[in-house]
């Protein structure tokens, strides 16, 4: 009998991939997609997921062939918790498979523990808001203010009583009578200024010790949070065991003790570990996003992306084990998780300028400004290989992104040119190609007609789940600004002033910026061009040379 679970493929002309295609790349294998389009196509007829303006959740499905008869199906997920109508969260839906382990069981440990931790966040919110404490705090603060500042008068008018003392010693010649009576002036004023201190101290002391077992007790419950919190997350982590093809079992735990909170919840472990329990053979696997663009995700709705690496980077791996018949001991296809060795060569006429301080390169679109983790050749190691001194870098541009890079020929000169960048002396022009506008965009594109130009000011984080990607958060955001100007309908100048990674890329994306994500973004873009280079290159640089403090500009034109 088959499961409500597994959906069967409606027939079609497939070919499979030989192995199990890598789960992090965007465009996933043709078989995924055809099960992600029939999904697609439940989701626009359910009242939950078709209903306008839903929240966004990324949707999985992992094509696998039945245990029992051998047809080709798939089993679909959805990452994390749904918030229902009614407000409600949950974890499980009917056609969807469950979560590995579920943390919304209201008997389960992790919702009576996360009871305790949230008993103690309102114990702790109650002391800090108790209009007894606050009232009392408020005195505190309110003496300690006055004594400060009628501290430094007494203390001032110590000062002119002894400038009125010395101006009698020197002003003319004084008896004896008259000296000793000015030596007991100063002591006395003196031994009054510190009785007077000394009260005041003291009463500052009694009003703060009843504050200070606020405090103490208000830290207690503060670590007693933390620890309980840290055990949690250490118990959820020890309970999530995942498998794989080879009936091998590790806790995400075990596989590492720095796992992101949310690690095991994604839609692509959920789908691996109810295949392997259930005997069913993994193919292929894609995950899309559904729904509406919140200010921190830049997802686009039906838009594929492959799985994050920060909470499945390490666990994927090791669920993705005995794919592959012929070697067991492999997780992917061959090459499927290292990144592929940049085959990016410099072409002639790459420099546009040299002189004994500084190089200004056009960098090709697809090569690191400056060495990388992945092992890939960058452009400063390209130049350094024939050139007997090495080059200092001064600033960078994305892998994908082609323009004007600037290198210094001396640590004098880097520091020059480094200090203009921080100080936003350098002017920068962008020139990029940026997607048709979608239905949402209309009135951005029609108000963006008219006016041609503006400015974008977003806050930009990185997002560590989905490295490199960045996200705004406008919590914990750094400020970024950038100009710009549209030349015609698609093609646009942007003229950074910040220089946040990522900052054209995501101003262009988001929809509190252009809402038009730069022509074949893989990272931010909502259209897919397989092989298709960014259309974004770094086009004009103007600084002050760090020798003859002349002005010194350069323009490198597109290549589209």
């Amino acid at each position: 009998m088959k499961s409500p679970l597994f959906h069967p493929l409606k027939k079609g002309d497939f070919h499979l991939p030989e192995g199990f295609p890598d789960p992090f790349l965007d465009i996933p294998h043709p078989v995924a997609c055809a099960a992600a389009e029939d999904l697609m196509l439940s989701l626009e007829k359910d009242p939950l997921f078709g209903q306008p303006g839903f929240e966004g959740k990324m949707m999985g499905v992992l094509v696998v062939r039945h245990p029992a008869s051998q047809e080709l199906g798939y089993l679909a997920a959805f990452s994390g918790n749904l918030t229902l109508p009614d407000a409600r969260l949950t974890n499980r839906l009917p056609g969807f498979v469950p979560p590995i382990i579920d943390l919304l069981d209201p008997d389960g440990f992790f919702k009576q523990e996360e009871a305790k931790i949230s008993e103690l966040n309102q114990t702790l919110e109650g002391l800090l808001n108790d209009p007894v404490h606050r009232a009392a705090a408020t005195t505190w603060e309110e003496a300690e203010l006055r004594f400060q500042h009628e501290r430094t008068w007494r203390k001032e008018q110590l000062k002119a009583d002894k400038a009125e003392r010395d101006h009698q010693r020197c002003s003319q010649p004084l008896s004896e009578t008259e000296k000793a009576h000015l030596i007991r002036a100063s002591q006395f004023a003196k031994a009054e200024f510190r009785r007077w201190e000394k009260a005041q101290q003291e009463a500052l002391s009694n009003l703060k010790q009843g504050l200070e077992s606020h405090r103490q007790q208000c830290e207690e419950i503060r670590q007693e949070r933390a620890l309980r919190s840290q055990t949690l997350e250490q118990k959820i982590f020890k309970t999530f065991q995942l498998t794989n093809g080879l009936n091998e079992w590790q806790s995400v735990w075990d596989l590492s003790q720095q796992a992101p909170g949310g690690t095991g919840e994604c839609a692509a472990p959920k789908l691996l570990q109810y295949a392997w329990i259930h005997g069913y053979q993994p193919i292929a696997l894609a995950e899309f996003w559904w729904g509406r663009t919140s200010n921190n995700e830049l997802r686009y709705h039906k838009h594929y992306y492959g799985a994050c690496r920060g909470k499945c980077g390490f666990i994927l791996p090791f669920m993705t084990r005995g794919l592959l018949p012929q070697d067991p001991g492999s997780a992917l296809a061959p090459n499927a998780i290292l990144p592929q060795q940049q085959t990016t060569v410099l072409q002639p006429k790459t420099v546009l300028w040299e002189d004994e301080c500084l190089l200004v390169v056009n960098k090709p679109s697809g090569m690191l400004s400056l060495p990388g983790k992945d092992g890939s050749r960058s452009l400063l190691e390209h130049l350094n290989d024939s050139r007997p001194t090495p080059l200092y870098p001064v600033h960078r541009l994305d892998r994908d992104t082609s323009g004007l890079l600037v290198f210094a020929k001396t640590p004098e000169a880097q520091r020059h040119l480094q200090r203009q960048f921080e100080e936003q002396q350098v002017a920068k022009e962008y020139i990029a190609i940026l997607e048709p506008a979608k239905e949402e965009s209309t009135a951005l594109l029609n108000r963006t007609a008219q006016q041609q130009c503006g400015s974008l000011s977003l806050p930009l984080a990185p997002d560590w789940v989905n490295r490199p990607r960045q996200r705004v958060d406008f919590q914990n955001g750094k400020p970024s600004l950038t100009h710009y100007e549209f030349v015609d309908h698609a093609r646009i100048r942007f003229f950074p002033i910040t220089g946040r990674t990522h900052q054209l890329r995501v101003h262009a994306a988001h929809h509190l910026g252009l809402n038009r994500p730069i022509l074949s973004d893989s990272l931010y873009g909502s259209h897919q061009e397989p092989n298709s280079r960014l259309y974004l290159h770094a086009c004009r640089i103007a600084l002050l040379h760090p020798a003859t403090q002349q002005p010194l500009c350069l323009y490198s034109p597109p290549e589209f």
